[in-house]
C-alpha cells in the first residue's frame, strides 16, 4: 500500500521529485525518485503534498519536517518546521496555511511560512491530508479514518466520529457542508453536514485486475468542482463522478500510479502521476491522454 512521500523541488521550474514511500516507511530525507512535472497545469490547485495558491506561490511538504516555498518568480525558500514527517500542505491564500504529517502534528503559518506555530490537534494517529474553505474553516484527515475540523483557525480541533474504519488520505470539500474523503482500499466517503456524519460511497477501481492477487486500488486524491461532478485517483486509473458520487465511472489506466488531480473548470481535468507522465482530459473524462501525446480510448 503506498501514498505520496518524500519531496524536493527544482529551482525556478515546477518540477518536484517525490519519494513513493510506504505507510510506515521512514527512508532518510535526501532518498527521492520520480519527477513529477507540473509545469504548464494553472493553479490554483492542492494535492496532499503540494499546493499552488491564486497568487502563484508553489508550496511543497516531505521528509524530515520540510516545507518548501517556491515564489511566482521562481525564487525557492526551503524551511524546516518539526521533526516529524509531513504528509499534507494547504493554503487558503499567500499567509495563511497548515501543514499536517505524523503522530497527529499540524502547524499553522499566518505570515507566508515566517512563523510558524503548532496547533493542538488532540490526536496521535498520522494525519495525511488538509483542506480549508477559509482562514477559519478547514479539515484534517488521516489514519484509522480520523476526521478532524476547525471552525476557529485551528485554535482547536474537534475529532469527528464518522463511523468508518479505513486510514484516509486526501480530503475535499465545495463548500462548508458538503466534502468527500477517500482512502484505503476503494473507500470513498460523502458529508452534506460539514462532516458531522458521513456515508460510504464505492468506486470499483481493481488493482492488478489480472492477477490473482487483484484488490480494490488505495484512492490517494481527489478533485470536487461542484456538488456533482468530482474524480479521484489512485494507482491503476481514474474514477469519475456526475451525480455527487451515487455511481462512477472507471477509465482503466494501466502501469499508472496516480498522486494528484486538478482541474477549474470540471472539462480540463489533470490526473497528475508520479512517474511524470501526466494524463490530460478536455471533455470531464470521457477520454484520457497522456499530456502531449494521441488521445486515449474513454474504454
Amino acid at each position: 500500500m503506498l501514498k505520496p512521500g518524500r519531496s524536493i523541488f527544482g529551482m525556478g521550474i515546477l518540477t518536484v521529485l517525490m519519494y513513493m514511500g510506504g505507510l510506515l516507511a521512514q527512508a532518510a530525507p535526501d532518498d527521492f525518485a520520480n519527477p513529477i512535472r507540473l509545469s504548464g497545469i494553472p493553479g490554483p490547485y492542492s494535492f496532499t503534498k503540494v499546493c499552488k495558491t491564486k497568487s502563484g506561490e508553489l508550496w511543497i511538504v516531505g521528509g524530515g519536517g520540510g516545507v518548501a516555498k517556491i515564489s511566482a518568480d521562481g525564487k525557492t525558500k526551503k524551511m524546516r518546521v518539526s521533526a516529524r514527517y509531513l504528509n499534507g500542505v494547504f493554503f487558503v491564500n499567500a499567509n495563511f496555511g497548515w501543514v499536517v504529517g505524523n503522530e497527529g502534528i499540524i502547524m499553522h503559518t499566518a505570515d507566508g511560512g515566517i512563523h510558524w506555530e503548532r496547533q493542538i490537534s488532540s490526536t496521535d494517529e498520522t494525519l495525511n491530508a488538509i483542506t480549508c474553505r477559509s482562514e477559519n474553516r478547514c479539515w484534517a484527515v488521516g489514519d484509522s479514518a480520523t476526521i478532524l475540523t476547525t471552525q476557529n483557525g485551528g485554535q482547536s480541533w474537534k475529532k469527528l466520529q464518522s463511523g468508518l474504519t479505513a486510514s484516509l488520505f486526501a480530503v475535499e470539500f465545495v463548500n462548508d457542508a458538503t466534502g468527500w474523503a477517500v482512502g484505503q482500499n476503494g473507500s470513498i466517503a460523502h458529508t452534506v453536514d460539514g462532516g458531522q456524519s458521513w456515508g460510504e460511497q464505492q468506486a470499483s477501481l481493481i488493482l492488478f485486475s489480472r492477477d490473482p492477487f487483484a484488490k480494490p486500488t488505495d484512492f490517494v486524491a481527489l478533485r470536487f468542482v461542484d456538488e456533482s461532478r468530482g474524480w479521484v485517483v489512485g494507482s491503476g486509473g481514474v474514477c469519475r463522478t456526475v451525480d455527487g458520487g451515487k455511481t462512477w465511472t472507471v477509465k482503466e489506466i494501466e502501469g499508472s500510479s496516480f498522486i494528484g488531480l486538478v482541474s477549474n473548470d470540471g472539462k480540463t481535468v489533470w490526473a497528475v502521476s508520479s512517474d511524470g507522465r501526466n494524463y490530460l482530459t478536455k471533455d470531464g473524462g470521457s477520454t484520457w491522454a497522456i499530456a502531449g501525446s494521441k488521445q486515449l480510448s474513454a474504454n
